[in-house]
């Protein structure tokens, strides 16, 4: 007698393989999973490039490492498969800024032997020589990187040039102080007296600027300037006819060691407010003219005007606002001015400047 066997036959193993795989790619597809690709070891270019493609966010922290190049991923925050609610954090690259060395502590050493040990460490130098106040030449007085550095990175060092001094800074003080102090310290003294800004009406001239500061080396000289004008006005005159109109009388005295070629000026006429005192008849309260030299050293010239420069009753004070001094060697000076009063006395600075 034949029995048939009624259990159902099995169903082939890759069949069911196949099913699960399907299975698997219908869950990817319809549940928004992404797969986050291993970049480690990447170039910093093509890791980003690998993660954009999956249309991922990337972030980087870049540090130096005991063995990774430069440029070179070697940690990421995540990898492997990512669920749909992640989607928005991006991804955290870690890429080594360069292999790290220790950077040798070469303050107090010669300069030979401070290079000697950058260059045993892997690292680069430039070298910078001033003068100190304290050690002696070659030796090296400080250094911009110290602790973990990048391997073959440049460490500025600083190495004595020799002992020196500070140069005090003389601004404001007369130049024969000036002169005196630096002389005391050891140094030569140049002075240039002829420079821009200085005031007509300055009786006594005093230290601008200097072209060295810092330390320097005794015997260095050291070249002051001062505000010590080339021309002065030791007096002035203005005075109002019957008509209103203003004459003006001036004095000009070269005090420079220089013979003066031309003096350029312009005069601003004020009320006793302070507001300008206007033509009547040009509407401008300023009067320009031309003194031509020459006007040898340590000279006076009177100059007066043939006719009133401005009309106005009003007229108190007045200013010489600009002032250009040519030599006859070409060169000039551009001078500043004091507010004048017309009173008996000279005031000075007026209370509206």
């Amino acid at each position: 007698m034949v029995h048939k066997d009624k259990r159902p036959k099995a169903v082939p193993l890759f069949t069911a393989a196949l099913a699960v795989v399907v299975l698997l790619i219908c869950v990817f597809v319809f549940s928004g999973l992404t797969i986050v690709p291993e970049v480690v070891g990447s170039s910093k270019e093509d890791a980003v490039t690998a993660l954009q493609k999956k249309g991922l966010h990337v972030e980087f922290v870049a540090e130096l490492t005991d063995d990774v190049e430069e440029n070179i991923v070697y940690k990421q925050s995540f990898s492997g498969l990512r669920l749909p609610n992640d989607h928005g954090e991006p991804i955290t690259l870690y890429v080594s800024k360069g292999i790290a060395v220790e950077c040798p502590i070469v303050e107090g050493l010669t300069e030979q032997q401070a290079l000697q040990a950058l260059e045993a460490a892997g690292l680069k130098y430039t070298v910078t020589r001033q003068y100190t106040t304290a050690l002696e030449e070659g030796i090296v007085f400080k250094q911009d990187q110290k602790g973990k550095v990048k391997s073959g990175s440049i460490v500025s060092i600083f190495v004595s040039q020799g002992i020196g001094k500070v140069v005090a800074d003389q601004s404001g003080k007369s130049p024969q102080q000036a002169i005196e102090e630096l002389r005391a310290d050891g140094f030569d003294v140049v002075v240039d007296e002829y420079n821009d800004g200085a005031d007509i009406f300055a009786q006594s001239p005093t230290v601008i600027g200097q072209d060295k500061t810092g330390i320097q080396p005794l015997g260095e000289t050291i070249t002051l300037e001062t505000d010590r004008p080339s021309l002065q006005i030791p007096t002035i005159g203005i005075s109002t006819n019957s008509l209103n109109g203003v004459d003006v009388e001036i004095t000009l005295k070269n005090v420079s060691d220089k013979e003066i070629k031309y003096v350029d000026f312009e005069i601003s006429f004020y009320n006793p407010f302070g507001e300008p005192a206007r033509c009547e008849i040009s509407g401008k309260n300023t009067y320009s003219a031309r003194y031509v030299g020459p006007l040898y050293p340590n000279t006076s010239r009177e100059i007066v005007s043939t006719r009133p420069v401005i009309y106005n009753p009003n007229v108190a004070a007045w200013r010489p606002t600009s002032i250009i001094v040519t030599f006859t060697d070409n060169t000039t000076q551009e001078l500043t001015s004091s507010q004048f009063w017309h009173t008996a006395d000279y005031v000075g600075d007026s209370t509206f400047y």
